[in-house]
């Protein structure tokens, strides 16, 4: 399970080596320093900074095309390359980190004007290589601060949108439990080329509504567009895994949408929901690989589709939320189901979804009432009206004085999978 804890951090992008220190006012506390990151970590004390390196920086740092495309090969490399310019420049004074970011555009080199470095690329594959990111390196994150001081205005339109997903994707993997992450976005006036000024940094709230519904509506089709052949191949390899994880995370999900709360029991996974990021990932870290680097400082990749890809990781979150909810029943008693899904429906929002089933299961808690209920019928509508514990449908066993335990027929389970396919068929 993703949990949420201990570690704070800072996030900035780098626009350049270059910059001068000037005064940063934040809550009424002067602090001097060239990064506002910087000020920020002294200012609130615990927390990690993360610099965001656009790629497009090798341009500062090659002396000719041919280095720049060697750099940009071994991307490890260009990083401590980074890292070392930034320390070399005293841009910071604390430890921090490094992630290497995509770029678009095109960026004559500094030690020669005469070339050009040209990234063609889709503002969409930098959003989503920058969510993967933040899915590894944030994961154990319980405060953000995100600076929009530095850096070209794509790059910070980047993060706040990666941001803004990663935090709806949080909130979805404990949307049944508690949330618990906090992101702000510090700003501060543009720096002017006297430097004597003094630059309040604020800090505002940055918040996403996370709404209980199942992204993926039917499979997740290809996550790229104009792939090579290879990579479709990979990608039709893994989507069918993966696809087989959704539509199971869909059924429970509608199990809960439309009350049908004892047939979220009869659904398994046939992979974990860890192993299908996995191979989300796997497929988009292959595409990553594919893209081009020519000899006249041309890099081309292939676009991603993002709401494939979006959707995907938010049913998979959605997912592994409903599997931590169930994990925590023991056992479909009549206890159980009424206690847990009453809280549950609260939660989400289906308050009368917790008075039919009130309504459903008093009919089966008494013996001497259940057994007078005539069997009714096998007509879908009348199976998701009853809570879907229609009498022809359900097996009752009196565990002790006060548990019921509830099973349904087995014959009758892959009928019910059938019609939470598509509830809103029948």
């Amino acid at each position: 399970m993703f949990k949420f804890f201990k570690m704070n951090y800072i996030l900035q992008v780098l626009g350049k080596f270059n910059y001068e220190e000037v005064s940063y006012d934040i809550e009424n506390k002067e602090y001097k320093c060239k990064l506002a990151s910087e000020a920020l970590q002294a200012h609130f004390k615990e927390y990690k900074v993360i610099l965001l390196a656009p790629e497009s920086l090798v341009a500062l740092l090659a002396e000719d095309v041919n280095e720049a495309i060697e750099l940009l090969k071994r991307p490890n490399e260009l990083k401590e390359r980074i890292k070392n310019e930034v320390l070399k420049n005293n841009l910071l004074k604390s430890e921090f980190k490094i992630i290497l970011i995509q770029s678009i555009g095109s960026y004559p080199l500094k030690a020669n004007n005469n070339f050009t470095i040209n990234f063609k690329n889709d503002v969409n594959n930098v959003v989503i290589y920058l969510l993967l990111n933040f899915l590894e390196e944030l994961k154990d994150a319980e405060k953000i601060i995100a600076d929009t001081s530095s850096g070209h205005n794509i790059y910070v339109s980047s993060l706040i949108e990666a941001l803004r997903l990663f935090l709806a994707y949080c909130k979805l993997k404990n949307y049944l439990q508690q949330p618990r992450i906090n992101i702000k976005l510090s700003f501060s006036s543009p720096i002017e080329r006297s430097k004597e000024n003094l630059y309040p940094i604020n800090l505002y709230d940055y918040n996403v509504k996370a709404f209980f519904d199942f992204p993926v509506k039917e499979k997740v089709e290809l996550l790229s567009k104009n792939a090579s052949t290879e990579i479709k191949k990979l990608e039709k390899k893994y989507l069918k895994p993966l696809n087989a994880i959704i539509s199971s995370g869909r059924l429970m999900f509608n199990a809960i949408k439309y009350n049908v709360p004892l047939a979220i029991f009869y659904i398994e996974l046939e992979k974990s929901v860890e192993e299908g990021e996995e191979m989300l990932k796997e497929i988009l870290y292959r595409i990553e690989e594919e893209k081009s680097i020519e000899s006249d400082g041309k890099i081309s990749r292939i676009a991603l589709n993002r709401t494939a890809i979006v959707n995907a990781l938010l049913s998979l979150a959605l997912t592994s939320s409903i599997k931590e909810f169930l994990s925590r029943i023991p056992q479909a008693t009549i206890k159980n189901i009424e206690d847990s899904f009453s809280r549950l429906y609260e939660k989400v929002g289906l308050g009368i979804n917790k008075r039919f089933l009130k309504r459903d299961l008093s009919k089966i808690k008494i013996e001497e009432d259940w057994k007078k209920i005539k069997s009714s019928s096998n007509d879908p509508r009348d199976f998701f009206a009853h809570s879907g514990l229609l009498k022809p449908f359900i097996d009752r066993e009196k565990i002790d004085d006060e548990e019921i335990l509830l099973r349904y027929k087995p014959e009758k389970v892959s009928l019910i999978k059938k019609w939470l396919k598509n509830p809103e068929n029948y």
